[in-house]
C-alpha cells in the first residue's frame, strides 16, 4: 500500500500513523496530496483546479478501500452481508424454511397482474439489487486550506450511506416486504 493511501485512511479515521499523531495526520495527508499533485504553498486557484482530478482520484481510492468495511459493520446489525461478483446473480440459500416460504414472495402487485410464485421445494432466494451513491461537494481548495478536514469529508460520506441504508430498511419494514 502506498504511503499516501495509509495517510489518507488514517486521516479519514482520525488515528495516528507512523510518526504522525492523530492531530497531525490530516496535515500530513494534505501535504502528501499536494506533493503528489505538484502543488506547493505558492500554488494559486488555477493550479488547484488543474490538480483536482488527480487529488480526488487519490481520495476516492482511499475511500473505496475502507468504506465497504465501515458500511458492513452497520449492515451486520440486521442483515447477512456477502460480496458478489459485479455480474453475478444475488441468490441466498435459505435453510430450514419449510412451508412459510411464500412469505418471501410478498410484493406489490396489480389486479390481473403476473406474480412470482414460491415453490416449496426451492430453497434459494433471489434478491433485487440497486446502486446507491452519495456525493459531497467539496473543492480541493477547501481541503488544502483546512476549511474541511479529510475526516469530516469521510464522515459525511459514511453518514450519507448509513442514512440511506436505514431509510431503506425502514421503508421495507413499513411496507411489510422485509
Amino acid at each position: 500500500m502506498e504511503k499516501i493511501n495509509k495517510l489518507l485512511i488514517a486521516a479519514f479515521e482520525g488515528r495516528p500513523v507512523e510518526n504522525f499523531a492523530a492531530d497531525d495526520v490530516n496535515e500530513a495527508a494534505v501535504k502528501a496530496i499536494m506533493e503528489k499533485c505538484g502543488l506547493d504553498e505558492n500554488s494559486n486557484a488555477r493550479d488547484y483546479r488543474a490538480a483536482e482530478a488527480t487529488a480526488f482520484a487519490l481520495i476516492e481510492e482511499a475511500v473505496d478501500e475502507i468504506l465497504p468495511k465501515k458500511l458492513e459493520a452497520v449492515l451486520n446489525e440486521f442483515a447477512e452481508v456477502r460480496q458478489f461478483a459485479r455480474n453475478a446473480e444475488v441468490v441466498f440459500d435459505v435453510e430450514k424454511l419449510g412451508k412459510g416460504r411464500a412469505k418471501l414472495t410478498i410484493s406489490k402487485g396489480a389486479r390481473g397482474g403476473i406474480y412470482r410464485a414460491a415453490r416449496l421445494d426451492n430453497k434459494y432466494f433471489g434478491v433485487e439489487t440497486q446502486v446507491t451513491t452519495v456525493a459531497v461537494y467539496v473543492t480541493l481548495e477547501e481541503i488544502l486550506l483546512g476549511t474541511i478536514s479529510l475526516g469530516e469529508l469521510f464522515n459525511n460520506i459514511l453518514e450519507g450511506f448509513e442514512e440511506i441504508v436505514y431509510k431503506e430498511v425502514f421503508n421495507a419494514l413499513a411496507s411489510g416486504s422485509a
